[in-house]
Parts: C-alpha cells; structure tokens; sequence
C-alpha cells in the first residue's frame, strides 16, 4: 500500500514537470509557430499518458485490494 503512494507520487511530480514544460513552451517567443504546436502537443500527448497510466494503476490496485480484504 505504501509502494502505491509512493507511485502515485512520483507521477504527480511528473505531470508536474510536463505541465511547467507546457508552460514554458507556452511563453517563449519561439520564431516557429507550427514547431511550438508541434511540442506542445507532444507534451499533452505525454501529460494525458501519464495521467491515464495512474488512473489506470490506482484502478487495478483498488480492485487488487477489495478482492483480498473481501475473499
């Protein structure tokens, strides 16, 4: 249960970083729009990817969980 928090976590962090990364590509005055949309929409490909993979995980655990407490 504690390895699952831990997990969780750490991907809050990253999606942390991906979204400062979103920012920041946001506000830089980049000479090249299309490469900016270009990186902004892999960054959202990646923040949603991330962010499905816990869902997902939390998911799975809570099911894991239920079916051990209730057997």
């Amino acid at each position: 249960m504690m390895l699952l928090f831990v997990f969780a976590l750490v991907v809050f962090l990253k999606n942390l970083k991906v979204l400062a990364q979103i920012y920041i590509n946001n506000t830089q005055a980049y000479h090249n729009a299309s490469y900016r949309k270009e990186v902004r929409n892999k960054l959202l490909i990646r923040f949603t990817l991330i962010n499905g993979g816990t869902i997902l995980t939390l998911v799975i655990a809570y099911f894991i969980i239920t079916i051990y407490v209730f057997q």
